[in-house]
């Protein structure tokens, strides 16, 4: 009995040193390095039809504030902080962030792991790769990084080798947007049929809509043969005199507005903080007006989303005020 137990033992003992030790994926391999970096181009292979999700994803290269990110025809164009402007792209940039799901047989058992590899097009050079290996939901088993957000590591990863021209900026996935020069007074509650309540598009071109791509995944703004993505969810959009005004946020304390040209050139970025807000009230702006030195909003929160009620109350209005003059402001 006792040589049995020891068998046993013996082999659940194989079976966790294969599992967890036998099988490590690769160190990060850096064989050489570029600076001053303005423009690369993401590629994902063999994702399709499996279950896992890039590291190295778009929404953290975007992070990185490299100035041209292409991907999957399109050229993510950064503007501002953390916005981009997307148009078609036919050609690929010089290099190449390329991530990649391969399978491999090890001791009769077939394995997952996840490659980024950064490549340089022209001379056909791999400058490094990083390794992760895949569990059954997602891919985070590294040899220098155990636990922590993965796309930050291959994130960084990426810049380690490819160092672009823009410093990185807030904490993870997050770039600030610059310091607003604003006031805010409450106004009197307005009444708002809940038809109003529930457009998203305000006085804005025909060709004007808002998407949700899957891809990104996130909303955006098609206009003009050209796509307007903002740091955070896009709430609204408010056209004025072949302007945009784009609202969006995370959380209902906070509305963060970028001011565009009908071309898709950034006139500004701001962002309003309100306090005694909760996180489950339901923010509206009802108008948007400006003149050469301040832009004046209407905001209304709701305590209920618009559903099937004919008309909606807020409990509490704002008018606010943003000094677009002020030497905090974007330019």
């Amino acid at each position: 009995m006792k040589v049995v137990r020891w068998a046993i033992l013996l082999l659940i003992f194989s079976i966790i040193y294969l599992y967890f030790l036998g099988v490590k994926p690769d160190r990060k391999v850096i064989l050489d390095r570029e600076n001053d970096i303005t423009e690369i181009t993401l590629i994902n292979k063999n994702f399709e039809n499996n279950r896992y999700y890039p590291n190295t994803s778009l929404g953290y290269l975007r992070w990185l504030n490299f100035e041209k990110i292409n991907f999957k025809g399109e050229q993510f164009h950064q503007i501002g902080s953390g916005a981009s402007l997307i148009q078609p792209i036919e050609k690929t940039s010089k290099f190449v962030v390329e991530n990649i799901i391969e399978s491999r047989d090890i001791y009769n058992r077939k394995y997952y792991f996840q490659r980024t590899y950064i490549k340089n097009q022209v001379s056909g050079d791999i400058l490094a790769y990083k390794e992760w290996k895949c569990s059954n939901s997602n891919c985070d088993i590294s040899s220098d990084n155990s636990k922590g957000w993965q796309g930050q590591y291959g994130a960084l990863f990426v810049r380690e080798v490819l160092n672009p021209t823009l410093p990185i900026k807030g904490a993870v996935g997050v770039i600030p947007y610059p310091k607003t020069a604003y006031t805010y007074l409450p106004i009197k509650n307005k009444i708002l049929k809940i038809e109003k309540v529930r457009k998203n598009l305000f006085n804005c071109p025909d060709s004007f809509s808002i998407l949700a791509r899957k891809d990104i995944p996130a909303r955006v703004l098609s206009f003009n043969r050209k796509m307007f993505l903002p740091a955070h969810n896009i709430k609204q959009v408010h056209c004025l005199n072949e302007e945009v005004f784009v609202i969006s946020n995370t959380f209902p304390q906070n509305i963060f507005l970028d001011w565009i040209s009908y071309s898709g050139t950034l006139l500004g970025q701001f962002k309003i903080n309100f306090s005694g807000i909760d996180s489950s009230d339901y923010i509206f702006v009802n108008a948007i007006n400006r003149n050469s030195e301040a832009i004046h909003l209407s905001v209304m929160y709701f305590n209920q989303s618009p559903r099937q009620q004919e008309k909606m109350k807020p409990y509490i209005g704002y008018d606010v005020l943003i000094n677009i003059n002020a030497s905090e402001r974007w330019h």
